[in-house]
């Protein structure tokens, strides 16, 4: 794709894998040359250049380079024509090879069939070297031959020179993006999903893959940026089958929970609350997430809110968070042991009457023992103890059957695991 290095003196944007011409160069025999740009050399400020029908490659300057001259028409539909037979060679071949356990001689012919393709795209390429269905099967020949890098360059050139129509740009660059990332190019992924989107700004599937990469690389903040937008851009840029974006929505939005719910742990864990309160509200606001993720993002904002002494605001998000009806387990038990927190902190700091201060730790233990129902969290015990223990600070509480005993001449009210 064009950048300050990929654009000559006409203005021309190359990439790699673009067909260009060699011009201005001192050795006048090296002028006219036609070849793909490989890769850049920043130190040099040179494209490298593996020339068409030759065992050669050169180095040159972007300025020395333009965008290669089409073919006549008829050129262009005399390679697209012998492509088309060298595709059908290979699937005959894929057909023939299938069979090779059943017939001895399958390999043999299998492997004559691909010489044969070959053969009629070197004729196909010395007509038309930037033809998208030339290059295209010059691809599959490479991924039926196991040559992923061979096999790459195809699909790099099939692309870069802009001959395909545009949905075949977009499936073509979608699916190098894929081959690119799961071969640990990550730089590539980016610039092919990036190169989509700019073919295609609302392409669903683009911006989700590309929030996925920006997580990887933990830039956080841009990756919600493109997962908002996959969950929220309307299906006709273009228009994918509809349970396939809507599988890529619900994907965008658990990645979306999962971005904001880790951002906001890290601010917590380096002390930054305001910030966690910022992402849990807008992890909150995220359209159609489910009572286990509202009640986790809830309870952890109850907390941050605590921890920024807004009482008020703590209590709502709680309120919140135990309203959102999770699944019995830990998540649930999380929401009403918040509670319980709150209305224990209440109590503590309670001036008013003893009435007052009795009725809140009653409810803090009720919120104790809902959450102990929803899941055995040893943090709902130990806040039922501790509730225990401030309203009756005479006594000692020790884990043993229920009732009062007295140990040593002194009266201990002891507790069971079930309350």
């Amino acid at each position: 794709m064009a950048d300050d290095h990929g654009v000559n003196g006409e203005g021309q944007p190359h990439e790699e894998g673009q067909l260009v011409e060699t011009h201005s160069l001192s050795k006048d025999e090296m002028n006219g040359k036609k070849g793909y740009l490989t890769t850049w050399d920043d130190a040099k400020g040179r494209w490298g250049v593996e020339l068409v029908g030759e065992s050669k490659a050169l180095a040159a300057r972007p300025a020395n380079l333009r965008a290669a001259a089409p073919p006549s028409r008829a050129a262009m539909e005399e390679a697209e024509q012998i492509a088309y037979g060298a595709a059908q060679l290979l699937k005959q071949a894929r057909a023939t090879e299938a069979r090779a356990t059943e017939v001895a001689s399958a390999r043999a012919t299998a492997a004559h069939l691909i010489k044969q393709a070959e053969e009629m795209l070197d004729t196909a390429e010395a007509q038309d070297p930037a033809g998208f269905v030339v290059l295209t099967v010059r691809g599959d020949l490479a991924h039926m031959r196991r040559q992923p890098r061979l096999h790459a360059a195809a699909v790099k050139r099939s692309l870069a020179n802009g001959r395909g129509s545009r949905e075949e740009q977009l499936v073509g660059r979608m699916g190098l993006a894929n081959a690119l990332g799961e071969s640990g190019d990550i730089a590539g992924e980016e610039a092919q999903l990036r190169a989509v989107l700019k073919l295609a700004p609302g392409h669903v599937h683009a911006r989700f893959a590309l929030g996925n990469l920006l997580m990887q690389k933990q830039r956080h903040d841009d990756a919600i940026v493109e997962l908002m937008m996959a969950m929220q851009l309307p299906n006709d840029d273009p228009p994918l089958p509809e349970p396939h974006v809507q599988q890529v929505r619900g994907a965008a939005r658990g990645q979306l929970c999962n971005c904001l719910g880790s951002g906001s742990q890290r601010a917590i864990k380096a002390g930054d609350h305001e910030k966690a309160v910022e992402m849990l509200e807008r992890l909150l606001a995220v359209p159609g997430i489910d009572a286990n993720e509202t009640a986790k993002a809830a309870s952890n904002l109850a907390m941050a809110f605590m921890k920024l002494d807004r009482l008020a605001d703590a209590e709502a998000a709680a309120a919140r968070a135990t309203a959102a009806n999770a699944p019995v387990g830990l998540t649930r038990s999380l929401a009403f042991t918040t509670a319980a927190e709150l209305k224990e902190r209440r109590a503590d700091t309670a001036t008013d009457a003893a009435d007052e201060k009795a009725a809140l730790y009653a409810e803090a233990k009720a919120l104790y023992k809902s959450a102990h129902a929803a899941c055995a969290d040893p943090s709902s015990s130990a806040g039922f103890r501790r509730v225990c223990a401030k309203e009756h600070p005479d006594v000692e509480w020790i884990p043993t059957p229920a009732g009062d005993v007295t140990v040593q001449g002194v009266q201990k009210r002891c507790f069971s695991s079930n309350y």
